[in-house]
C-alpha cells in the first residue's frame, strides 16, 4: 500500500504523513501530468492498492491507474 499525494501543494502531504507513519506506507508525490516518478516505485513492487489524498481535481483517476498498474475496469472508491 502506498499514499499518493499532490506533489505541488505541501498541506496535503504533510498531514498524510501521521497516517502514512502508522500504516507503514510510503507517501509518494504525483501531478495529473507527471506520473512517472511514482510509477517507478510502485512497478517493481507491484503495488495494487493506494490511498489518495485531496481530489481529482489535482490527481485525476487516470493517474492512479497508471501508478498504481490498474486495468480501466478497476473500480476507485471515494470517501
Amino acid at each position: 500500500m502506498v499514499m499518493i499525494g499532490y506533489g505541488q501543494n505541501f498541506p496535503d502531504i504533510l498531514c498524510a504523513g501521521p497516517l502514512g507513519a502508522a500504516m507503514k506506507a510510503p507517501i509518494l508525490m504525483a501531478r495529473a501530468t507527471s506520473t512517472g516518478p511514482a510509477l517507478t516505485f510502485t512497478e517493481p513492487r507491484e503495488i495494487q492498492h493506494g490511498i489518495v489524498i485531496g481530489g481529482t481535481g489535482l490527481i485525476p483517476d487516470e493517474a492512479v491507474r497508471t501508478i498504481l498498474g490498474l486495468d480501466e475496469c478497476i473500480e476507485i472508491l471515494a470517501k
